[in-house]
């Protein structure tokens, strides 16, 4: 498939525009899932825009209705709007502590004002970085954003990357195309921890192998309704789950809002893929994972 027509239609793994709307379901959420082993599992969405516009505050019932335990929440990203969307993100998490984590997803990359920016954000309650758009070639929704990075490494991100680690705090990146050089970064910044957003869309089993394979320090972003309703996604859920079970402390699940394929349909299948695990498994990638990600991020820092 040439990237360039296979992305040329992706927003659903890139940071949502500030005026893109909450999708519905194109088709009703069936109950197949509740019938499922791992029904009564609640897991963690990882990735979440709904800051926009505080939609958040819509999207809870919805949240109850699938199980959701927590919502890794931010907004717009790698521009500057994204500021005031951490700054909501932020605000919910006062509101609703035991159901919302913030991360900075505002931070200009170019400068070194953007690193205080995360310090400050870090200080005010913000429990990881991200989406942050380190690279992004084919996605429309980032086409304009002016702080992505061209690769990796471009920019501050590297010093970014080293204040992650000193914070004990995770850094979720959008990276597109999926070959885009995660594992050297990985290698280079082993105390960092990174999050691969929205991992398996437009990734193959075998690109998300080499990735886990050859680091220690990277989890995958599964967002199953990519890959269970998107039509551009050439392989099934079951397509993953050796790879799953293989690595089951790496991965963590999404709905990334639900952008393209609706809200209940991405929560439809992650309860789906839950079902498909065993039990321990499910737990792992439901809210263990993230859990212990948490546990370990400090709440001080030296300066």
């Amino acid at each position: 498939m040439a990237y360039s027509r296979a992305f040329a239609g992706l927003a659903c793994i890139a940071a949502l525009l500030a005026t893109a709307p909450v999708l519905a379901a194109d088709t009703e959420a069936p109950a197949d899932w509740e019938r499922g082993a791992n029904a009564d599992i609640a897991f963690v969405d990882v990735h979440n825009h709904d800051a926009i516009g505080a939609r958040y505050l819509a999207a809870m019932p919805l949240w109850d209705r699938f199980r959701v335990r927590k919502v890794v929440l931010f907004g717009n990203v790698s521009e500057p709007a994204a500021q005031d969307t951490d700054d909501i993100a932020l605000q919910a998490a006062r509101d609703f502590p035991d159901r919302i984590v913030p991360f900075v997803a505002g931070v200009n990359i170019y400068s070194r004002k953007g690193l205080d920016y995360v310090r400050k954000q870090f200080a005010a309650g913000a429990q990881g970085v991200g989406e942050i758009a380190a690279r992004s070639e084919y996605s429309p929704a980032l086409a304009h954003v002016p702080w992505k990075g061209k690769h990796l490494t471009d920019g501050q991100l590297p010093q970014l990357y080293e204040l992650c680690a000193q914070y004990k705090r995770p850094v979720l990146l959008h990276i597109d195309p999926p070959t885009g050089g995660l594992e050297d970064v990985a290698k280079d910044f082993p105390r960092t921890t990174f999050i691969f957003g929205h991992g398996n869309a437009y990734a193959s089993p075998d690109t998300l192998e080499r990735v886990l394979r050859e680091t220690r320090n990277v989890y995958i972003d599964f967002f199953a309704g990519f890959t269970a309703f998107n039509p551009d996604s050439t392989y099934s859920l079951d397509d993953y789950l050796p790879l799953i079970r293989a690595y089951p402390e790496r991965f963590l699940v999404s709905s990334d809002s639900g952008y393209g394929v609706g809200y209940e349909n991405a929560y439809v299948a992650i309860r789906r893929l839950l079902n498909l695990l065993d039990r321990e498994t499910a737990e792992k990638i439901a809210y263990r994972n993230f859990d212990a990600l948490m546990a370990r991020a400090g709440s001080t820092a030296k300066k």
